[in-house]
């Protein structure tokens, strides 16, 4: 007996497993291709390559090495530049959650005293007493 022939749950398992598995190993190796060299290795890669025989080989492979350290160093500065922003955008997000926090209550407090107002004058809406005290303006008159 086969766990494929058993039942469609095992099947299913199977299919979503093996889906899982040509999925994930395709994205394991584009991560694992994607890092960049470390600085210490660029350094040693830099010394070997400074003890080969001169030729243009060499002044090739140096001159690589060196722009190679020259991008990496741009992509950590590049790097603490975005941390240092990351920070400031979550400093700035608790900043706002704080003041949305403390303007909860006061917005509550406002809707309940206008509910009080509203229920104790009901002719004394928001936008009716706006719209009479507008109309009942001289300046807003019209000739």
């Amino acid at each position: 007996m086969s766990l494929f022939n058993s039942s469609s749950k095992w099947r299913s398992l199977w299919a979503v497993a093996g889906l899982a598995l040509c999925i994930g190993l395709p994205v394991n190796a584009d991560t694992a291709a994607n890092t960049l060299p470390t600085e210490k290795a660029l350094k040693s890669d830099l010394t070997n390559a400074q003890k080969l025989p001169d030729g243009d080989d060499k002044n090739t492979l140096i001159s690589t090495i060196q722009g190679s350290l020259d991008l990496l160093k741009q992509i950590q500065t590049q790097q603490k530049a975005n941390d240092d922003l990351q920070n400031t955008i979550a400093a700035a997000d608790a900043e706002i959650q704080k003041i949305i926090m403390t303007r909860k209550p006061l917005r509550n407090n406002w809707e309940q005293r206008k509910a009080a107002i509203t229920t104790m004058f009901p002719w004394m809406t928001y936008k009716s007493y706006w719209k009479n005290s507008l109309l009942n303006n001289s300046r807003h008159k019209r000739i």
